[in-house]
């Protein structure tokens, strides 16, 4: 049961999109027998952007599987390609705090590709959640996104969207614990 409930909160397949290459995994620690909060998506934003968000709900079990329902789905209503990843992890904080899941938190990363005149971008908003890391088609490796406060534990948390510039053969890691 544990396992058929942790695999529902995966992308059931990962997106093919022209220019990108996506892959994805997801390997729990322990014996499988409890849900973890820990999930991730692949989708396309209103705007068409290809979105990935990175989270880990607070804890194990119901309460985990709820706030993880709750995440994965609010972002995909309201992941916007105008307003950018802030304004969607802002919209999950209000929902979160609505709904009172008590002492739960979430952690998140949300990252949004897109492409403009000069070539290819990525914003990215940290929600108290570990930096993505670009892998450069050099080797250099750079965090991406600016501080970010854990979602559902203040009304108001400071989130910021971070552009970067992405190149061919760039690559971009993220990861939960």
């Amino acid at each position: 049961l544990a396992a058929t409930l942790q695999q529902s909160f995966l992308p059931p397949e990962l997106l093919t999109i022209p220019g990108f290459d996506v892959a994805g995994a997801y390997r729990p620690a322990g014996d499988g027998s409890e849900v973890g909060g820990d999930f991730y998506d692949v989708f396309e934003d209103s705007g068409g952007r290809l979105t990935v968000m990175m989270g880990d709900a607070c804890g194990k079990g119901p309460e985990a599987v709820a706030l993880t329902a709750l995440a994965r789905y609010t972002v995909r209503a309201v992941a916007d390609g105008d307003a950018g990843p802030a304004a969607a992890l802002g919209r999950l904080n209000e929902a979160m705090r609505q709904q009172g899941f008590g002492t739960l938190f979430l952690t998140a990363a949300l990252l949004a590709f897109g492409r403009d005149a000069e070539g290819m971008t990525v914003t990215t908003c940290r929600a108290g959640h570990p930096f993505p890391l670009l892998v450069r088609a050099s080797g250099a490796v750079e965090e991406v996104g600016g501080p970010g406060t854990v979602l559902g534990v203040f009304d108001d948390p400071p989130l910021t969207d971070v552009t970067v510039r992405i190149a061919p053969g760039d690559s971009i890691a993220a990861f939960t614990d």
